[in-house]
């Protein structure tokens, strides 16, 4: 028994001494590269514009919402008065209610339609940088190309992430459903 512990010991030592030797040869080998998601959204003009564009979606429903809120806020008004008659009362708050309700109607929609353009454009946004990463991978002969985000450690790995920016913002416009 003691002779498979030092046997497996000195596999083990062996193997530890060897593996950087091999990794390094199979790393000089094998094409490797690296790109930025973060850096690429940051840079490209595409994304900022498609991060404008679900910013415009907010920026036409907040406009609602606050007409909403001023019409809420007459109404409260009016409400308010000690001049106001039982029967006129009772009309202001069901308008009252009833633009209550269509403020969180269009909040909910807000919320929705910026969601779905949201997911609309990462959706062909991610398509096309895969697409661009595929072309370069096999035009240029990588074996792999990695997220940096997900890295610890890449020394001498070839980093895509300008030249697929370029090739995003030169890219046809995204084609959203």
């Amino acid at each position: 028994m003691k002779f498979f512990s030092s046997a497996f010991r000195v596999c083990a030592v062996a193997l530890i001494a060897v593996l950087p030797a091999v990794t390094s040869v199979c790393a000089a080998e094998t094409k490797l590269g690296k790109i930025s998601f973060i850096d690429i959204q940051k840079n490209s003009k595409k994304a900022a514009s498609a991060m404008e564009e679900i910013q415009m979606v907010q920026i036409d429903g907040q406009k609602k919402m606050m007409a909403l809120q001023e019409d809420v806020k007459k109404l409260q008004e009016r409400l308010a008065k000690p001049e106001v008659k039982a029967e006129e009362k009772v009309k202001i708050e069901t308008e009252l209610e009833s633009k209550r309700q269509e403020f969180e109607t269009e909040d909910q929609a807000v919320k929705v339609k910026t969601a779905i353009r949201q997911k609309s454009l990462q959706s062909a946004l991610g398509a096309q940088i895969k697409a661009i990463i595929d072309k370069i991978a096999k035009e240029e002969g990588y074996a792999a190309i990695f997220r940096t985000e997900l890295m610890i450690y890449s020394e001498g790995i070839t980093d895509l992430t300008d030249k697929i920016t370029r090739e995003l913002d030169a890219a046809p416009p995204l084609e959203t459903k």
